[in-house]
């Protein structure tokens, strides 16, 4: 494997599936305070050899918009990686672009596409539904404001980012690192039961 591609994979991409995975469990945290009909808040603090600050909020917000907007973005980016846009329909590759062809493997059709994303726990028309509304709000998000229109209950809101979430890990997963031989990137991120 050229030098771009093993750093895309152990960087980029490995980076890329951790924030999805963080964003899922945000979303399961996020669905729990709801059911009780709390307001979490959120404390951010950092662990090195440097200062330890804790940074308090009065709301959950300044954690959990920037992981999920960011989430948000990267299956917009993982989307057009396996050659697709937001209507699913074959991307053309512009010079600098990167994608599962710049590492020797081929363009799943649409169906391997999707059944490589699919799990269990949701349904082909589940998962895309869910991807097609979040890579809308993306591409509405680059360009304006916006709401996420259409989903007015925030539980159906979480669970089509879990789902789309989810879906694309699986994809990465299955049609990049198996189809290489790789082992698929492990968890970086740790939960504190306080």
């Amino acid at each position: 494997m050229k030098t771009r591609p093993a750093k895309f994979l152990t960087e980029e991409v490995a980076l890329a599936l951790q924030n999805l995975q963080v964003c899922r469990k945000l979303c399961e945290l996020l669905q729990e305070y709801g059911e009780r009909g709390d307001r979490p808040t959120a404390t951010l603090q950092f662990f090195g050899s440097g200062s330890t600050p804790q940074i308090q909020s009065n709301n959950c917000g300044f954690v959990a918009t920037p992981v999920i907007f960011t989430a948000i973005m990267d299956l917009r980016k993982f989307t057009a990686f396996f050659g697709y846009t937001g209507s699913f329909k074959k991307k053309k590759k512009s010079r600098d672009d990167f994608d599962i062809s710049d590492l020797g493997l081929p363009y799943p059709s649409f169906d391997e596409f999707v059944t490589a994303c699919l799990e269990p726990s949701f349904s082909r028309q589940e998962f895309e539904e869910a991807l097609r509304y979040l890579l809308t709000y993306a591409n509405k998000m680059i360009a304006h404001f916006t709401a996420l229109a259409g989903a007015s209950d925030v539980f159906i809101r979480y669970r089509k980012l879990d789902v789309a979430c989810l879906g694309i890990e699986n994809a990465i997963n299955r049609l990049v690192y198996d189809a290489l031989g790789l082992e698929h990137p492990n968890r970086r991120f740790n939960e504190r039961d306080t």
